[in-house]
């Protein structure tokens, strides 16, 4: 991570006795945020810290537990992973050629949830997805036995293999969720605590309408619980103030800062970065940010690397 940080001083005439005062001083940081050229890794970012919370390979994890949130289960859709409800006995053969996925939309929405709402008495059957190399992780059958604030009961296997295990995950009360793999059949500790991160770089699918395609997108996802952002694409990122504030409307949509802050030129095969976004944030304590994106390469040209400027707004 490279950073550069420029110190803003604002200063007063004082008259001869006059007591100074040091006045509010505004840092402007330059990051770069390593999710690699491959799209390999979950980068977990705190605002106020003004650097990275935790980095994850985005394989690492299937599902997520969400807290709070009446037994509502999130998709690590950085792997491509989707779901299908089926009306099957747990037992049964399962025949994917007819299946009817669903995936989550990126806005997080509990109701456009691919798990939608749990029902202990139906199979679940998730297709992990692909792995950072691009090879199938597999599909698996999956049934909710109990579900309650502390633990979920499963039941799951391996489509083909019939090879059924039953155990418990153990929910953290202090993350947004709990991160579940399906490799090792355990809970992963790679999210921060659920004050101590705001913004998540990370692939995500995005669902595309007229025709329906799937696609894997770069960008950035927030912690709908405890940040929300506007967008401008108005003003000019040096203009924005904290006088600015009252003229936004700020959003807890997940997807709210997303992809579209870059493009990509087929004839170059370049992405660039659009010029006239701006995105203003507000973190759990209340403070906030703007924030704009400048790159999306390295210093080595290597892409996957996006740079982005981000200051405090100080009243």
């Amino acid at each position: 991570m490279k950073r550069i940080m420029y110190i803003i001083l604002i200063f007063t005439a004082c008259d001869p006795g006059e007591i100074p005062i040091n006045p509010p001083t505004s840092e402007l940081f330059i990051e770069t945020i390593p999710l690699e050229p491959n799209y390999q890794n979950q980068v977990f970012y705190d605002l106020s810290q003004s650097s990275i919370s935790s980095i994850n390979i985005k394989s690492e994890w299937d599902i997520g537990i969400l807290l709070d949130s009446n037994f509502k289960i999130i998709l690590n859709s950085a792997n491509f992973s989707k779901v299908w409800v089926t009306d099957y006995n747990f037992n049964d053969s399962v025949d994917i050629a007819n299946a009817q996925w669903s995936w989550d939309a990126p806005s997080g929405n509990h109701d456009s949830l691919a798990f939608q709402s749990i029902d202990t008495s139906k199979v679940y059957i998730l297709d992990r997805g692909l792995n950072i190399n691009g090879s199938s992780m597999g599909t698996y059958k999956v049934q909710f036995l109990e579900l309650n604030t502390s633990f979920f009961r499963i039941k799951t296997s391996q489509i083909e293999l019939f090879n059924d295990t039953i155990l418990d995950i153990t929910l953290d009360q202090n993350k947004l969720f709990t991160p579940f793999s399906f490799s090792s059949l355990k809970v992963v500790n790679i999210l921060p605590e659920i004050n101590k991160w705001d913004l998540l770089f990370t692939q995500y699918t995005r669902l595309f309408t007229n025709p329906q395609i799937e696609y894997l997108v770069t960008g950035v996802l927030i912690n709908d619980k405890t940040t929300q952002v506007a967008v401008d694409t108005i003003n000019d990122f040096n203009q924005i103030n904290y006088s600015s504030l009252s003229d936004y409307q700020f959003l807890s949509q997940r997807d709210i800062i997303g992809y579209n802050w870059k493009e990509f030129n087929f004839e170059t095969n370049l992405y660039s970065v659009k010029d006239n976004i701006n995105f203003v944030i507000r973190d759990f304590e209340g403070k906030y940010y703007k924030m704009r994106f400048i790159d999306f390469y390295n210093n080595q040209g290597l892409k996957g690397y996006p740079k982005f400027e981000l200051e405090e707004l100080i009243p």
